[in-house]
């Protein structure tokens, strides 16, 4: 009986603690998903909100709660998306500087993904379009760089003597 009541007292602790029990001031956070915890460290990280982070908790003071519940919401609520091509994902982060639009870069199934907050969906449309419209227009040139290129091959000199 007594192993069972102490059975029962570690788990109402381990329950407490990882839904955010606060001891002194202090208040912990877990999550199985491991992809989910990284990319919220790499968030409370950028945004300058301290924590700890040991055993696969993360450990912040209560006075930074709203702050945490903020990053934990918006890790939550983001827009992934994956530019395979650098200089197209260098573009888009540009507009994201820009337009003062935050985003995190994440490695993530064998790629680099780009997660952000865009204020509305006219905007995300708006941005994306701009994207786009940079991508045809290095696809343009590269497919005119090639044709530059192949005019001037040994064997269409030949064709053209």
């Amino acid at each position: 009986m007594k192993n069972i009541k102490l059975l029962f007292v570690a788990l109402s602790l381990i329950i407490l603690v990882s839904c955010g029990f606060s001891i002194g001031g202090e208040r912990t956070y877990k999550s199985e998903d491991i992809e989910y915890m990284e990319r919220l460290i790499k968030l409370l990280a950028q945004r300058r909100i301290p924590y700890e982070y040991t055993d696969g908790m993360i450990r912040y003071q209560s006075s930074v709660k709203d702050e945490f519940e903020e990053a934990d919401r918006a890790i939550k609520s983001t827009t992934p998306v994956q530019f395979v091509d650098l200089d197209v994902r260098t573009y888009f982060h540009n507009i994201l500087d820009a337009e003062q639009i935050e985003y995190l870069e994440l490695d993530h199934d064998g790629g680099t993904w780009t997660a952000w907050w865009p204020e509305s969906e006219e905007r995300k449309v708006k941005i994306f379009e701009q994207v786009i419209d940079y991508k045809i227009s290095l696809s343009e040139k590269e497919a005119s760089d090639c044709e530059d290129e192949s005019s001037d091959t040994p064997s269409s000199r030949l064709l053209k003597l």
